[in-house]
């Protein structure tokens, strides 16, 4: 976006304007303007589109109708998971400004935020966003990460936070941290000079074992989740102190009202569950994804639902139980109505009988996918049941199930 641009979003007549149609169809809004309306209608027409984009993702944002690029909205964080940050303290520094979402959470929390961003239209927008939302306490820089770190002469920060950019010079995303830009393992010396506490996110597909393989002095690894979808996995680093404390494995998800934190050590395999073979299996458990990602599913079942008696399908795969559903399980919860063997032609025809041509499928440590299970038993997706497919004691099984609320 260039100045001009940010100029014409800024005016108090084309903020008026914006305000006036923030409801309307932004393309119905464009169509509608007379050839010689003194601003670019595209310009105005993309920022409706982003306001009502932004809306769920980042009301604050859309409340004070701040500016909003397409790319920087694509690439931020939502408000709610840069709340899911617990951190506080004096002085923070965010070195991965963009849109400026986790500075604005951080401002919440520190006395003063820094706020470097390398971009001048985003230094810009960032300058204006933080005006119209009040904020008062962030002070932002215009410079690369490694050019403010290397002069940096001041006190330790209490928290260095940077999200490296993980797009390639081709936009192809990236999940090795040592390819993304800046590259922290280069900006290390000075991280850990300047920072009493480090914090690196990246990209939730990246590897949490490598993660902590690679990063020095990393005492915590953060998975974040939502709607059954990882959104961020963040390292917690100490500055210059070596320790030899366990590293912890922290899972927070949000359900939408609240955020439910479970803390697991990484190191040893206390607080598995253990195994109740002679059960008549009636509840089938499905842990968010964030306890697969963190390979800590069975850890949850141990720690938090000791008096669950039950099994597992698989260390990665489904608990079977039997009783009523769990109380506040992080998960889906299935009531299991029927178990086939999964031979598919036998299967295909016992759901026609039941007349169940639509049904979602699920699986997990099987032999095929969802796609493939669809085209043989001839199904639609869909519908209100289940179809859960996986190996249990080396037997190829489908559970029918209905999803509990």
């Amino acid at each position: 976006m260039t100045e001009e641009e940010i100029d014409i979003l800024t005016s108090e007549s084309v903020r008026s304007i914006i305000r006036e149609n923030l409801d309307r169809d932004p393309i119905r809004f464009a169509l509608s303007l007379k050839k010689d309306n003194p601003f670019p209608p595209h310009l105005v027409s993309t920022q409706l589109k982003y306001l009502q984009k932004a809306k769920a993702k980042l009301p604050t944002y859309y409340n004070y109708l701040c500016i909003i690029p397409p790319l920087a909205y694509q690439q931020s964080s939502s408000e709610r998971t840069a709340a899911m940050k617990s951190y506080q303290g004096k002085r923070c520094l965010d070195l991965s400004m963009g849109l400026g979402v986790d500075s604005l959470h951080f401002s919440h929390h520190f006395e003063e935020v820094i706020s470097v961003e390398m971009r001048s239209d985003l230094h810009l927008i960032g300058k204006h966003n933080f005006s119209q939302l009040g904020i008062q306490n962030i002070r932002l820089v215009h410079a690369r990460a490694e050019e403010y770190l290397s002069q940096y002469q001041g006190p330790a920060f209490d928290l260095i936070y940077i999200d490296p950019a993980r797009r390639d010079d081709q936009d192809n995303r990236i999940h090795d941290l040592a390819a993304c830009s800046p590259n922290i393992f280069e900006l290390w010396p000075f991280l850990s000079t300047h920072g009493r506490k480090i914090v690196v996110k990246a990209s939730p597909l990246y590897d949490i074992n490598e993660g902590l393989q690679k990063i020095p002095n990393c005492r915590k690894i953060y998975i974040h989740s939502a709607k059954n979808e990882v959104r961020e996995v963040t390292f917690e680093a100490e500055g210059d102190i070596e320790s030899s404390e366990v590293v912890d494995l922290e899972v927070v998800v949000d359900n939408g009202q609240k955020f439910f934190r479970y803390t697991f050590p990484l190191k040893g395999k206390e607080n598995l569950k253990s195994e109740s073979e002679n059960i008549t299996a009636s509840i089938l458990l499905e842990a968010d994804v964030a306890f697969y990602k963190g390979r800590c599913f069975s850890q949850l079942m141990g720690r938090y639902f000791p008096a669950v008696s039950g099994r597992f399908t698989h260390p990665m795969g489904f608990f079977l139980t039997e009783g009523a559903q769990v109380e506040d399980f992080p998960g889906r919860q299935f009531s299991i109505k029927e178990v086939f063997e999964y031979k598919p032609r036998l299967l295909k025809r016992e759901l026609k009988k039941r007349g169940m041509k639509t049904i979602h499928v699920i699986q997990r440590n099987f032999f095929q996918s969802v796609a493939n299970i669809r085209q043989q038993l001839s199904l639609k997706e869909g519908g209100r049941m289940y179809l859960i497919c996986t190996e249990v004691d080396g037997q190829s099984k489908a559970f029918l199930c209905e999803r509990l609320s």
